[in-house]
Order: structure tokens, then sequence, then C-alpha cells
């Protein structure tokens, strides 16, 4: 969300994190590797050669056991790989997505890998050790952060209101007079009653004209769902609340940090713009289109001195027909108040309906709004041809820059890269 963002991608710092992990673990492996061919030669080799070669004082040969698990060198260092494998092995998609409490506990033993290494080479037996010297500084400023997050964390946040929706969302509202966010950002959210310690990146779904900081949860791991339980132990479908107070008494505060820019803040800085969301990942895209609906009504052009958009295209792909319902209000505020045509609004489901859904939208295709959205624009059975889509718009808008945004399954996001070029 700053100018440094035109300079470098920092909206991709999870996918370098990534590479450098991948990194690590294949050079971790390969400097075992050689320490396994050190020690071996070192077991191998008589104590006077060994204390002339390598300046010690060995009274005999050392063991290659000791050398493996009893020596500093040795010790640190079997530790250390295992606490990577364990935090590499955790961060794969199929865990992370299920059981975030296993992925964000073993990720933070990187506070010990780093202890480990730092006195791996404290025995200084092949040179003096410098790895501490590379560290401190990122250690120090990941630490400031941390101390920052706290702090931001103290400020007050009010629960308003929690409302269960369909297909296992939970949209949370709160107040907090010193959070200022632009659509399109997150921010990171901890409930001390399920967890003192976590914090989860969440896409804000309200706009900075609205009271209420709002954000939409779909319950699928073991933090999300226990929110549903948490907040919802009844499951009725709207629950509001001025204050709840907590099975053990204390009152359920949130604590949030942030705001922290993405790459949807980028939509406007297009004249042009194809929204695309795939189930919940639509929530980044409901933030940018309450807000460009707001500017509307105040009958603002610009936003911050940007150029603001003129058309949009945005394209919603859900499984399940009940997920039209986190936003179908919303759409449908948004078509009332279209009278430029500037929306172009497209629902799309791709999941199979039963035969007395079918019946009911066969019976109805002729009315004027959507059976399942209740919009103007019908809704689509199937997945978007986007290649024509795409020619159709290039067409429409030649010689413009047209931005692409998308946020939902990477398979489509490949696609998309692949249409826009």
């Amino acid at each position: 969300g700053t100018f440094v963002n035109n300079y470098i991608p920092i909206d991709k710092n999870i996918e370098f994190h990534k590479y450098c992990a991948f990194v690590m673990l294949i050079f971790s492996g390969v400097h075992v590797w050689f320490h396994y061919v050190n020690m071996y030669n070192i077991s191998i080799t008589p104590a006077d050669r060994l204390n002339q070669y390598l300046g010690t004082e060995f009274p005999f040969t050392p063991p290659i056991w000791f050398l493996l698990f009893l020596s500093l060198f040795g010790f640190t260092g079997h530790l250390a790989l295992v606490i990577l494998f364990l935090m590499y092995s955790s961060a794969v998609a199929a865990v992370r997505r299920r059981h975030f409490e296993v992925f964000w506990y073993t990720h933070h033993l990187f506070l010990l890998f780093y202890i480990l290494v730092a006195v791996h080479g404290f025995m200084m037996i092949l040179a003096f050790p410098t790895f501490w010297l590379w560290t401190c500084v990122p250690l120090g400023a990941y630490l400031l952060e941390r101390l920052l997050r706290i702090i931001r964390g103290q400020q007050d946040t009010i629960l308003h209101l929690v409302r269960l929706h369909p297909s296992g969302v939970c949209e949370l509202q709160f107040k907090n007079s010193s959070f200022k966010y632009r659509a399109g950002q997150y921010l990171f959210i901890n409930i001390p009653t399920i967890s003192k310690h976590e914090y989860h990146p969440i896409t804000i779904t309200s706009a900075p004209e609205e009271e209420y900081i709002s954000i939409h949860v779909k319950m699928v791991g073991d933090w999300s769902k226990a929110i549903g339980q948490l907040f919802n132990p009844t499951r009725k479908p709207v629950v509001m609340i001025d204050k709840i107070l907590a099975p053990d008494g204390f009152t359920k505060m949130v604590r949030i940090d942030g705001p922290y820019g993405s790459s949807s803040d980028d939509v406007f800085n297009f004249e042009v713009a194809i929204l695309v969301g795939a189930g919940i990942g639509v929530t980044p895209f409901a933030s940018i289109l309450k807000h460009i609906k707001y500017r509307q009504e105040a009958s603002v052009n610009t936003i911050a001195g940007r150029t603001f958009l003129r058309k949009i295209y945005f394209y919603w792909i859900c499984r399940d027909k009940k997920e039209f319902d986190w936003f179908s209000e919303l759409l449908h505020q948004i078509e009332e108040a279209d009278v430029d045509n500037k929306f172009s609004l497209n629902c799309y489901l791709t999941g199979a309906l039963k035969i007395d859904d079918i019946r009911v939208i066969a019976k109805t295709a002729d009315d004027v709004e959507d059976t399942l959205t209740g919009l103007e624009s019908k809704t689509t059975y199937g997945r978007p041809r986007f290649d024509k889509i795409f020619e159709n718009i290039a067409a429409a808008h030649s010689g413009k820059d047209v931005g692409v945004f998308f946020c939902g399954n990477p398979a489509i996001a490949a696609q998309l890269s692949n249409m826009s070029r």
C-alpha cells in the first residue's frame, strides 16, 4: 500500500519466502553431507595428525558416534536439521490449510533454529562462527515488528456483530477508531479466547467509508471452525451483539494488526479492470466494489490522486448456490445504482444442481430477476470461457490497459495469466 511497491513487489513476499526456504533446505542437505564426510575422515585419522591439522587437542581420535551426536556441532546440527524438516513439511498446502495450528507453531521453531545454528560453530574447529553477524539485523527487525504487533493489538477493538452465512462462512464486524485502511487490504486478527498468540491474515470485506470493519472467514481449518463454535455455538443465522460473554466470563475481544497492502490495491491504477473471485476469494473485491459504490454516490471521480475506474467487469465463480448469499445484497445495490453502466456483474455456478433446483430455474427462466442471486444479470451454469471473454473486452477497450485481478484457486490464476498475455 506504499510507494515502495512500485519498485519492489512486496505483495510477492510469501513466494520469495518459499524460494528462500527451498534453497535453505537443499543447501542444508549439501552442508550436512559434507559434514558426514568430514566426521568419517576425522574418525579414521590418528589424533596427532588431527591436532596438527585442525589445531585441536584431542587426546585420542574421537569415534564417529561421538562426533555425530555428542559433539556441539553434531548435536546442534542434527537438531537444527530436524527443525528445518518439520518447518518445511508442515508448510505444505495440504497441512497448512487444514491444520493451521500445526503449521503456525512448528514454523515458530525458527527462533530455536537460529539459536542452534548460531552456536553450531562455537567450537571453532574449522573457522570463526559468523552466522550471528548475518542474522542479528533481520532478526532484530522481526522482533521489532512482533513488538509493534503486540502494541497495536492492545488497542480497543469492540466486536459488534457475528453472522453465520451458508456454506460455512462466518462474518465478524468490529470497531477500532485508530484503524485506517484502504479497499482491498487485509489485516491480521487474533482471538485470545481461541489462541492467545495466533494471528491470522484475513482480507477486509468492508469499505473505508463504513462505520464497522468486517471480515468473512471460511470455516475449513481448526482455528476458523473454532470461531463459529465460539461466537455462534447455537448456529443461529444472525447473532447481534453489543458485548459477548465467553463461557469463562471474560469478554470476547478481538485483536487486530494492520492494515497491510495487497496486489488488489493496484486496481485503482486502471481505467478498466477485470475482477475475478472464486468462492471465498471474492472477499477483496467486496471491499473494492463497496468503496467504488460509495465514491460513486458521493460523485467523486478520483481516489488519492489516481484515476477512478471507468469500467469494472466482475466475475464470481461458485460451486454451491448458497455461496451467492455472502454478497448478493451488495451486488444487488450496485446493480440498482448503476445508471451509467459502469459495472458488468457476472455470476457462474460450477457445482451440480439438484433436480428440484433445476425445475425452479426452468419455471423462472423468463423472470426479470435471477433465481439464485436476485440480480437482473442471469447466472451462467458452468465455467467461464475466459478466452472469449478477454477477446470481447480487448475489442471493446482497444488501446487501453486493462487490469486483471484474481483471488482463489491457483489453477484458475494460471489460466487467467495466460489469457491476459
